[in-house]
């Protein structure tokens, strides 16, 4: 909202608003909000005045709040969009591209010793430089907007089935994923429950209907 409209902003606004960034403008990155996060300061006490400027400015500019959500969880909504959040920042020199983060050191005085060094190395080309995004049907295994449309699509034919059966793992599972997109980015670990649960989601979306089937 600052970045499209602030200049219009009254100077009550953009005084509150460098309250909460007092080191200056942010590092704003649509897909990453830990950028902006990292640097936001929020005085002891004053959360109540942070909502309510924050509601203020959404009243105001709606439309930006919506782009920036959109923005923010675009890997949810597009199958095909590898979750590169971290280097649309400008990259970080221990990742290339970070898909996943996988902290392979130990503090001392301990020492980090592999027993299997060869699946590590296979683990780190997955998560971090994300060797299988070219390699078709295998990328969409890895993807969250896959998965994501995939269950809904499975809401979706339990409704049309009246598969009452499949209401309550259903609206667990869509549940734990909305609230999951209000997380600083969206990676593979935040919404591991649906990769977890894609064998029986994949299942519930192919499977006949039983009660035809055994009126036939």
């Amino acid at each position: 909202a600052y970045y499209e409209g602030g200049d219009s902003w009254s100077d009550e606004d953009r005084s509150a608003f460098f309250r909460y960034f007092p080191q200056g403008e942010p590092n704003y990155v649509p897909e990453n909000a830990d950028p902006a996060k990292f640097v936001m300061e929020i005085p002891q006490g004053g959360t109540k005045e942070f909502l309510r400027y924050w509601v203020k400015i959404g009243m105001r500019q709606p439309t930006s709040y919506i782009n920036a959500f959109l923005a923010n969880t675009r890997q949810m909504w597009f199958p095909a969009v590898v979750v590169d959040g971290y280097n649309e920042q400008g990259g970080f020199k221990d990742y290339e591209k970070c898909y996943m983060t996988f902290n392979l050191r130990s503090e001392s005085p301990e020492e980090y010793d592999s027993k299997l060094p060869q699946l590590e190395i296979v683990y780190e080309k997955l998560g971090m430089f994300i060797s299988f995004e070219k390699l078709p049907v295998i990328s969409m295994m890895f993807s969250v907007g896959f998965h994501f449309w995939l269950l809904i699509n499975c809401c979706f034919y339990a409704a049309y089935r009246k598969s009452r059966h499949l209401l309550l793992p259903l609206t667990i599972l869509m549940g734990y994923s909305l609230i999951s997109a209000f997380v600083p980015l969206v990676l593979l670990r935040y919404f591991a429950a649906l990769f977890f649960a894609f064998p029986l989601v994949a299942a519930w979306s192919v499977q006949p209907d039983s009660a035809k089937h055994n009126t036939i």
